[in-house]
């Protein structure tokens, strides 16, 4: 039997465009709250992210894990080490965002520098029937409500799968970091703040990164 998100509980909780919309980049169309609610620095910047082939972005970012929060990202390793592994206060950080194709946007994330730099890339797009999607290369993917709260943009998952070809394999809460909340505030300028936490039904907040980025070129 062929497993797929279509039928899984947490995506019927989702906000999913509908069989009229096809696959895209864009997901402007499903912020709860309306677009036009964000902050208009948020919406210039991606505006620009979704509308160009290539944006970039630095910052520093710091880096917290509970001793759970440490298993699971040691855990995640083969699936595309979406989670640093160590605890650290202002690790230089450089985010480029390319089109992959007509449907996906991807994201690279570098961590560090010289031999300690490490990499993450994942792709966000949105499928007709379960709204916004973002997959590491390792195959982990989440399920994504996203909406404006008081003109931030906040990212939060519905939802945990692991895709093996076109094989899409839910995974309980538990056997994840926790839900997931990434929030973009705007700062000043093109500055804003980056801040992603996991919260473990059972052990709490296991993940935290927060960080101050901008374009590439502006920080000083």
């Amino acid at each position: 039997m062929r497993l797929g998100l279509p039928t899984l509980p947490f995506d019927r909780r989702m906000a999913a465009p509908g069989r009229g919309f096809r696959a895209s980049h864009d997901f402007r169309p499903l912020v709860r709250g309306g677009w036009h609610s964000l902050h208009p620095e948020i919406r210039t910047r991606f505006d620009g992210i979704l509308g160009r082939d290539a944006s970039a972005f630095a910052g520093a970012m710091t880096v917290r894990l509970s001793p759970v929060g440490r298993l699971f990202a040691l855990a995640c390793v083969p699936l595309g080490r979406p989670l640093p592994l160590r605890v650290a206060d202002a690790v230089p950080v450089d985010i480029r965002v390319t089109r992959a194709g007509l449907c996906a946007m991807r994201w690279r994330r570098d961590l560090g520098t010289g031999p300690d730099r490490k990499s993450c890339c994942s792709r966000k797009t949105v499928d007709p029937y379960r709204g916004l999607l973002e997959v590491v290369d390792g195959g982990l993917g989440m399920c994504l409500e996203v909406r404006a709260d008081h003109g931030d943009l906040v990212f939060e998952s519905r939802g945990f799968f692991l895709r093996l070809g076109r094989l899409h394999i839910p995974l309980p809460l538990w056997l994840t970091p926790g839900r997931a909340r990434v929030e973009h505030r705007q700062v000043a300028g093109d500055r804003f703040r980056y801040r992603l936490t996991f919260r473990h039904p059972l052990f709490g907040l296991t993940v935290e990164q927060d960080g101050i980025f901008a374009p590439r070129g502006e920080l000083q």
